[in-house]
């Protein structure tokens, strides 16, 4: 840049990066803590998850340096004494993976005083109806909540859409993960609830009828008593939607419809979408607060139903590209889990060799020995008594070579010993394992004997071979349980011709066949 010349430089940060961005940030507005949440973007190549990147985030956020470390940059330049702008954009947030009809773009505005402004315009042509609604339900709302510590911030109509005041403040969510980060439970919970129950008690509310415009958003959810409802709701009373300044102001009232809703749906969205969105907040569901709200596991049942319909209307034919995830990215390798299959390879890939003089085996008279990549080439030494040994190679099916299994002593020859085992001997090297448990027990352990050498190659099955195995292990023991069959078939017939042969009539009947010469 500075070899090209002079220029005003203006830096925003497109998020998650730069190909899909659905919000652009700037320095006049940089995300809050908790704000950049959707981390998963890889659609064109394989990359490493290392650590919790939202709390990375967070904690660049909280000591200044997410414009360093931010993965996406957008670079504005400017000619100097280039016209300025009366207002310009500093953040844009991108609500387009919607139906054309509720697609919209939401922008922050800074004049040359540092005056902002939140201005809401639709994405397409067909969206302006969505956007011109917004000023009849902040009238609505803002009736409705009247006297109440629920307020709308203001809307007025623009040429572009609508203008929102802009209010300074931290959301209502934000405080409370700072009391949960800070261990004040207690505090949290109350701060939570004194919010619900705001929310469950305002307005002026009658029994539930549901409609056809209800069902035509939210399905048709039965529901197993009466509930109340408002005349006008808005549905997104989400605590990352309330401000916190000289009460809770609700900056977002989008999703607000003039037909009766529950209640309680709106208390379950909030309670839903703060405790399954963040692992740091599993402890709210310990609270009960369902419950406390009067919320049944049925009516769960009913509104997480309920809210798959609402986002069905929302998308309508559209196909979210978060939704084409899976089909197109190459994947995340997840160094926790990659950490966590090789700590399980290695504990899979040891040797364990018990010793007993002539009782039972156990895990305390055993001792561990690392076989890396299913290999190993030991002496063991048997310690004095020793009257028998069983060796367990590996923690999986698969196939056993014996490469070298030979007892040693002093001044002796090296004698291959005799065993059993719960695999399928193919032949005098070889042995395959259909179970996670392989053993080879050596009952006798000659005399003089000091030491057994021991070099074996296990060969884990994949899913394909470990069925054959199974299947060729079981075939020896349904041949064996149909020769018993068969045994016992022949039996039973040689018994039925033998009482056959003692009865009165057959006695008769042979002695007919003597009498005519028959039974020569």
């Amino acid at each position: 840049i500075r070899d090209a010349g002079t220029f005003e430089t203006e830096f925003y940060y497109p998020y998650p990066d730069y190909k899909f961005p659905m919000a652009i940030y700037s320095e006049e507005r940089l995300p809050a803590v908790g704000e950049l949440n959707q981390n998963i973007n890889n659609f064109d190549r394989e990359r490493l998850q290392l650590f919790d990147e939202t709390r990375v985030y967070d904690t660049l956020l909280e000591s200044g340096l997410f414009p360093e470390m931010s993965n996406s940059f957008l670079v504005l330049l400017t000619a100097p004494g280039g016209k300025e702008e009366e207002e310009r954009i500093v953040y844009a947030k991108y609500s387009n993976e919607r139906a054309k009809e509720f697609a919209i773009r939401t922008d922050m505005l800074m004049d040359s005083k540092k005056h902002a402004t939140m201005r809401k315009s639709a994405w397409h042509r067909a969206g302006r109806d969505h956007i011109c609604s917004l000023l009849h339900h902040y009238e609505a709302l803002t009736r409705q909540y009247e006297g109440t510590p629920i307020h709308m911030n203001r809307c007025e109509t623009s040429k572009q859409g609508v203008e929102l005041e802009f209010i300074e403040g931290i959301t209502l969510e934000e405080k409370i993960d700072l009391l949960i980060e800070n261990q004040q439970m207690e505090e949290a919970k109350r701060v939570l609830l004194e919010y619900l129950n705001a929310v469950k008690h305002s307005g002026v509310q009658t029994e539930f009828q549901m409609t056809k415009e209800f069902c035509r958003v939210f399905g048709s959810p039965v529901f197993d008593k009466k509930l109340q409802s408002l005349a006008v709701t808005d549905i997104d009373m989400v605590l990352g939607n309330v401000l916190i300044n000289q009460g809770w102001n609700l900056i977002d009232y989008e999703w607000t419809f003039d037909f009766p809703i529950p209640v309680s749906f709106v208390l379950f969205r909030i309670i839903h979408y703060y405790s399954e969105t963040n692992d740091m907040r599993k402890c709210v569901k310990d609270w009960n607060l369902y419950e406390t709200m009067g919320i049944s596991d049925a009516e769960i049942e009913q509104y997480l139903e309920m809210e798959q319909h609402f986002q069905t209307y929302i998308q309508g034919q559209h196909v979210p590209i978060r939704e084409m995830y899976r089909d197109i990215t190459p994947g995340i390798l997840n160094v926790y889990r990659m950490a966590g299959k090789e700590h399980k390879k290695r504990m899979d890939e040891r040797l364990q060799v018990f010793y007993a003089e002539d009782g039972e085996f156990s895990e305390e008279e055993s001792a561990y020995y690392p076989m890396p990549d299913g290999r190993i080439s030991i002496c063991l030494n048997l310690p004095e008594g020793t009257g028998k040994v069983r060796l367990d190679p590996c923690s999986y099916p698969g196939l056993l070579k014996i490469k070298k299994l030979m007892f040693t002593g002093r001044n002796q020859s090296g004698k291959e010993p005799e065993f059993i085992t719960n695999g399928f001997v193919l032949d005098s090297s070889r042995i395959s394992f259909d179970t996670p448990d392989p053993q080879i027990l050596i009952l006798n352990i000659p005399a003089g004997m000091t030491a057994l050498e021991v070099e074996f190659e296990m060969e884990m099955a994949s899913e394909k071979i470990g069925t054959f195995l199974t299947e060729m292990q079981q075939l020896p023991r349904q041949q064996e349980m149909e020769i018993v069959r068969l045994k016992e078939e022949l039996e039973q017939k040689e018994r039925l011709i033998y009482e056959m042969e003692h009865t009165k009539i057959w006695k008769a009947y042979r002695k007919i066949k003597r009498m005519t010469g028959k039974g020569k």
